[in-house]
């Protein structure tokens, strides 16, 4: 098994920030769609990205979007506190978060988090963290064993379904003259 590290509360707030991003996904697509979970490591930071094919946002809208209680839902849909929430959440673990949005097209929503707060170790369980279910199946690929597993944990725990794909990246070979 896996284990998130860190306080109870690092790791809920964790599962808050993704929680968010996936219902603002899944609430902006019409009928069907994708919804795109990505996570990458780069040097001391882990980037998590939540990515739609839904209704996206006007520019106007994408630049507000982060202000508390602005909604692009309708009159009791929503509360307009989703997307600043994340934003305070990522800025107290030490993160950034970032949004581009195009109307028509989707929304993509990236956080930057410290490692420190993402760290993980081999057996063991996490704190436990109770989240209404989402019922989404979510298809997870990464290089990565122990990353895989972290974001399966993660996504397991939203209520999700999870597909995983362990894939191989080879290094590129040098040739030489």
């Amino acid at each position: 098994g896996v284990r998130l590290v860190g306080s109870e509360m690092c790791i809920r707030d964790r599962h808050q920030i993704l929680s968010n991003l996936i219902l603002n996904a899944r609430d902006a697509i019409p009928k069907e769609g994708v919804i795109e979970i990505r996570v990458r490591c780069e040097e001391d930071f882990v980037f998590l990205e939540v990515q739609d094919d839904g209704s996206g946002m006007s520019p106007e809208a994408a630049e507000r979007a982060f202000e508390p209680y602005f909604t692009t839902k309708a009159l009791g849909q929503g509360t307009g506190l989703g997307l600043s929430t994340v934003r305070g959440l990522a800025q107290e673990l030490g993160g950034t978060l970032t949004l581009e949005s195009t109307l028509g097209r989707g929304t993509r929503v990236r956080v930057a988090l410290p490692k420190r707060e993402l760290a993980v170790e081999g057996d063991g369980q996490s704190a436990e963290v109770s989240l209404a279910p989402l019922n989404l199946v979510v298809l997870i690929v990464e290089d990565r064993p122990e990353v895989l597993r972290a974001v399966e944990l993660l996504v397991k725990r939203l209520g999700c379904r999870a597909i995983l794909s362990l894939i191989h990246i080879s290094e590129p070979t040098r040739r030489t003259p």
